[in-house]
């Protein structure tokens, strides 16, 4: 028999409680999501969790459940990062889920799923008593934002009946307990997570909390930036231009990277052509000539660094000259677009100016770009780069607030001593 009226009287408005157990910034930490309903609304059906920037988990080193094992919730032990608590029914006592000397519930981390790079596995035994309803296997798609690093969990259908009982949610918590599992951001400033839930009926509710790690001055910031200039020296020469960046792990993120180079170099406007477009962008389609050279990046959070190719990408006339997008590809998808300009430092001068200002609040311990020389150069010398002092400005901002500023000698391979 279907119930068809008389469903949801009591409205839905679901609550949600989320967050680290510990707030220090940049530290592990377990992480607990708690949704809870009235008796007498409606039941919920989905939920989409959306997490702040810079909640991340250590990807790396854990083993993954296999579909054919995720499906029939058989995961590895050595695939759990979590375990789930639910009760279900009506009236002032609901039932609980797992029961003292019954099976134990487990969420467990398994590969892509529904276009998500990762996913979660819910496996709750629904055992009650005497009654033995099986398994309940609930997975959930981890979708990572490209330009953010944002991510959100979007959980399959809940079972609303299971062997022709009704399931009546009054509270649903998965705690993420792994060992060095879920990571705290290093920027303290407000954020919020928030969740987006359906019910049964088709209602929706988006409850939110606050959410905000502590103690980010405390966390040191000292990134390393080498840059060196290969390949043609001489005046109207393209040299190819190559930059390694490190910084030790358990620092302080770098939000915002500003390179400024050496006074004798330019952009090469003959070298400007056919950018990628957005729509291509998005396909997957960048022809070959908008390539100017390769990224590679370095994270203690997965097991294989993210590497791919650096695009000149049109922005639609928003800027001058097209964007700089470094597409890293790997476990997960990541974009960094830059911005490449002229900033006039003097009354006859000026030099190249390329801006990163929105990199995600995500631990890098090894970033490196490099661009193509020659015909495909984008920087063009004005001197020739063996008679001059060839000095960078480098200023970097981490995530809480702490600056770098330096102005080094760049390597030309010139040979001889260095010019001081």
């Amino acid at each position: 028999m279907e119930i068809t009226s008389g469903c949801g009287k009591g409205g839905f408005s679901p609550k949600i409680s989320a967050g680290s157990t510990r707030s220090e910034a940049g530290s592990f930490s377990p992480f607990t999501f708690t949704l809870t309903r009235n008796d007498g609304e409606a039941n919920p059906k989905s939920i989409d969790l959306h997490l702040p920037q810079g909640l991340l988990a250590k990807l790396g080193g854990v083993p993954l459940c296999s579909d054919a094992d995720a499906a029939t919730g058989a995961c590895p032990a050595a695939s759990q990062i979590g375990k789930v608590a639910a009760s279900t029914g009506v009236g002032g006592a609901p039932l609980w889920i797992p029961q003292p000397g019954k099976a134990p519930t487990a969420v467990y981390l398994a590969g892509p799923y529904k276009g998500a790079p990762y996913s979660v596995v819910a496996v709750v035994p629904a055992q009650a008593g005497p009654f033995d309803l099986g398994l309940v296997i609930n997975r959930s798609g981890i979708y990572v934002d490209p330009e953010t690093a944002l991510a959100t969990i979007k959980t399959d259908p809940l079972p609303q009946i299971l062997e022709g009982v009704p399931v009546s949610y009054r509270t649903l918590n998965v705690t993420v307990d792994r060992d060095e599992f879920t990571l705290n951001p290093t920027s303290c400033d407000p954020k919020t997570i928030t969740a987006s839930i359906t019910a049964n009926n088709g209602a929706t509710a988006s409850p939110s909390v606050p959410f905000q790690a502590t103690n980010c001055a405390k966390l040191a910031y000292s990134p390393q930036l080498k840059l060196r200039f290969k390949g043609a020296t001489k005046r109207t020469g393209n040299p190819a231009i190559s930059a390694s960046l490190t910084q030790k792990p358990g620092q302080a993120n770098t939000k915002a990277a500003v390179v400024l180079l050496p006074e004798g170099e330019f952009i090469d406007n003959a070298h400007i052509n056919n950018p990628c477009t957005r729509v291509q962008f998005n396909a997957g389609a960048c022809p070959a000539s908008s390539i100017l050279g390769h990224v590679k990046a370095v994270s203690p959070l997965l097991s294989q660094p993210l590497e791919g190719p650096v695009y000149f990408r049109s922005n639609g006339g928003e800027r001058e000259l097209p964007d700089l997008v470094a597409d890293l590809h790997g476990q997960i998808h990541i974009t960094l677009v830059g911005f490449i300009d002229s900033k006039k430092t003097g009354p006859e001068t000026s030099r190249v100016r390329t801006r990163f200002l929105s990199v995600p609040d995500a631990p890098v311990t090894k970033f490196q770009i490099s661009f193509f020389g020659g015909k495909k150069g984008l920087i063009e010398n004005s001197v020739n780069l063996c008679k001059v002092r060839n000095r960078a400005k480098f200023e970097f901002r981490a995530q809480n607030g702490a600056k770098q500023v330096s102005n080094p000698f760049i390597k030309t391979g010139c040979g001889g001593k260095k010019k001081r």
